[in-house]
Parts: structure tokens; C-alpha cells; sequence
């Protein structure tokens, strides 16, 4: 992905996104995407970066999509919101 693909999709801008944990608690958790390590115009690694005290980064493959990105963002802050240990 480019960092121009990366920047006009909004990737970098905050979002928020509600989570349930396994007993129905509610909480909605604001997050953004900054790139991570950039190689030529291309985003090759993202660092996300909560409000809810968890950071954490993963690269980007060749072919992910910004869609792709955002389902893996949220995926992982919904797992570390249910993570009970």
C-alpha cells in the first residue's frame, strides 16, 4: 500500500469503535493508524495507538488493502479488550 493509498482512505485519522466483553460491558475505544516504517512511497509496517492504554504494530503485506487493515486494527483491540489475563 502507498502512503498516498494510506492517507486517502483516513487511515490516519481517529476512529472509534464500540466493544462488548464477555460479560456485555460496553465501551467505545478511540484509535489511529500512523505508518510505521516507510520504504520509497511504500507503507511496509503501522503502529496503532489507542486511548485505552494498548499500543501495538504489525507490517503490511503486499497485498492488504486499507479495508484489510482496519479489520486487523479492530480485530486485535477487540481481543486485548477481552483478554481477562
Amino acid at each position: 500500500m502507498t502512503l498516498d493509498e494510506f492517507n486517502n482512505a483516513g487511515l490516519g485519522l481517529e476512529v472509534e469503535m464500540d466493544v462488548k466483553d464477555d460479560d456485555g460491558f460496553e465501551n467505545t475505544i478511540k484509535y489511529w493508524i500512523e505508518p510505521l516504517r516507510v520504504e520509497g512511497n511504500e507503507v511496509k509496517a503501522v503502529h496503532v495507538c489507542t486511548d485505552w492504554a494498548i499500543e501495538f504494530s504489525f507490517n503490511i503485506m503486499d497485498n492488504d488493502t486499507p479495508g484489510s487493515i482496519l479489520k486487523m486494527v479492530e480485530a486485535c483491540i477487540e481481543d486485548a479488550y477481552n483478554d481477562e489475563d
